[in-house]
């Protein structure tokens, strides 16, 4: 038997695993963290990211957890500070220490925004890419309005 052929009775068992774990708001925050912390530190980003794959299965109910601000790098230089949700695309913070999402615009943005004399930005979510523009900007001599 390969390994391919005991990844499906794998998978059930640790989401079976994360269900039952998911049910004590206490037991569900020390492991969240825990496996976050194994993550970010040991693991590295593909491994993470499969892990992260099967944490935040759909059929998984995690009760609702506060957790703390995570740095992440979201282009070539530019690092922000963001709360991970479950379920939303910033919890990609609490497994990695890179931000996969619209990287492209941030690097765009990252390169530049410098070169405008006005950025307008009408943020619709949680102000990431404002975060972004304003890492971005610090280093311009204008003021950010």
């Amino acid at each position: 038997m390969n390994w391919q052929s005991r990844a499906g009775p794998i998978r059930a068992l640790v989401c079976d695993w994360h269900r039952t774990v998911a049910k004590s708001d206490w037991l569900a925050w020390c492991y969240l963290r825990a496996i976050s912390a194994l993550c970010r530190n040991v693991l590295g980003a593909p491994l993470g990211a499969r892990i992260a794959s099967l944490m935040t299965a759909t059929s998984i109910d995690w009760p609702e957890i506060a957790f703390a601000a995570r740095s992440a790098l979201v282009s070539v230089r530019t690092e922000i500070r963001l709360i991970p949700h479950l379920g939303e695309f910033d919890q990609a913070v609490s497994f990695k220490k890179r931000l996969d999402y619209e990287t492209p615009v941030f690097c765009w943005l990252e390169r530049n925004a410098v070169d405008y004399d006005l950025v307008i930005e009408i943020g619709a979510n949680i102000g990431v890419y404002s975060v972004q523009l304003s890492r971005a900007l610090l280093c311009a001599t204008d003021p950010i309005l």
